[in-house]
C-alpha cells in the first residue's frame, strides 16, 4: 500500500490462475485460466 494523501492509500496486485481438468463442453481450461489484476483504494484514518 502506498499513501497518496493523508487519508488515502492505493494498492495494486496481480495473480495468475491455472486451471486443469474442466469437464464442461462449453468451457475449456484456457477460458477460466489467466491473468488477474486488482487495484485497491482505502479511505480512512491510518
Amino acid at each position: 500500500m502506498i499513501n497518496v494523501a493523508t487519508n488515502v492509500r492505493i494498492g495494486i496486485g496481480a495473480s495468475y490462475r491455472f486451471v486443469a481438468g474442466v469437464s464442461s463442453h462449453d468451457l475449456r481450461n484456457s477460458d477460466v485460466s489467466g491473468l488477474s489484476a486488482i487495484l485497491t483504494l482505502k479511505f480512512g484514518k491510518f
